[in-house]
């Protein structure tokens, strides 16, 4: 409609500057400044016309500079760094699990950070209190005691749920030494220091998994 309008409007002016200027004045130097007139008009019109025109078939008026910052504050923002802190203590499933005639109430890492954190940075393990990490798939995982403060059990278990290596009060101070399994494990236990001998544990032990 716009567009119809403004077509209407250079027609009758272009009709008007016409006939005004051949009413009252029919000299060349009248007429050529009519028709300059009339071109400078025509022209700042045209160019408003081919203006709305493009922008009606660009998408209403909403311009591609527009559309590439709102693609990159998309991205940007995907991109973000998280407003938590990595160094957030996590809320983390709990479970119990059986092992060597004894239930356990353990946390489950089962995330890429869960699993880099696991009990560092905590003053203590209760008794009856434990951590299983829980793997994607079976293979030879390697634990550390980076940043710990007290020694623990570590027990690791495949995926037939028994138990193929256990490593008894290992300390603090036993970083960086890593300590795996020479079997692929899917599942990795840690229980506050001295639990394996208290309950007799040795390798080829079954562990349950209690879903509550």
């Amino acid at each position: 409609m716009r567009t119809i309008l403004s077509v209407a409007l250079l027609v009758f002016v272009g009709w008007w500057l016409l006939s005004s200027n051949g009413s009252f004045n029919n000299s060349p130097t009248a007429t050529s400044t009519a028709t300059s007139t009339i071109s400078t008009t025509i022209g700042g019109l045209w160019e408003k016309i081919r203006s709305t025109v493009s922008g009606f078939f660009d998408g209403k008026g909403v311009s591609h500079t527009a559309t590439s910052t709102a693609t990159s504050t998309k991205t940007s923002t995907a991109t973000a760094t998280p407003s938590k802190p990595v160094n957030a203590s996590p809320q983390l499933g709990v479970t119990k699990v059986l092992v060597g005639g004894e239930e356990v109430l353990v946390e489950i890492a089962d995330t890429d950070l869960s699993r880099e954190r696991g009990l560092s940075g905590r003053e203590s393990l209760p008794e009856g209190r434990g951590m299983l990490f829980v793997f994607d798939t079976p293979d030879r995982y390697g634990f550390w005691m980076k940043d710990m403060k007290f020694p623990i059990d570590i027990i690791w278990i495949d995926s037939n749920f028994r138990i193929i290596l256990i490593k008894e009060v290992v300390s603090p101070s036993t970083y960086p030494t890593l300590f795996r399994s020479t079997d692929p494990a899917l599942y990795v236990l840690e229980v506050p220091s001295g639990f394996s001998t208290k309950y007799n544990l040795s390798v080829g032990n079954a562990v349950r998994i209690i879903e509550e």
